[in-house]
């Protein structure tokens, strides 16, 4: 007779798939301007989720003007490091990736 699989066993394998679906993590930080006092998050982060859509974009655009450190995470990567790529462009960052 088969052995069937306990619940607990059927968790660790739905798990296992999900890790595999994880999405891609991009860092930005701000470079650091002279007067840190003109930049009202400086020294704060934000975690941007759905970075590559709309409403995504424009939160991390405006955490980054605004002196924030920022976490982009979206499904794709490929759509992560054009975003990447175009905020590097609008805005003064360091690029990071872990």
């Amino acid at each position: 007779m088969p052995s069937k699989a306990t619940p607990r066993e059927n968790s660790a394998d739905e798990s296992l798939n999900a890790l595999e679906s994880f999405p891609s993590v991009i860092l930005l930080l701000p470079k650091i301007p002279n007067n840190l006092a003109s930049m009202a998050l400086s020294g704060k982060s934000a975690l941007i989720l759905g970075a590559t859509g709309l409403v995504g974009f424009g939160a991390a655009l405006d955490f980054l003007n605004e002196g924030a450190n920022v976490v982009l995470v979206a499904r794709s990567l490929a759509k992560l490091e054009e975003t990447k790529k175009t905020l590097i462009s609008r805005t003064k960052v360091c690029p990071s990736s872990p």
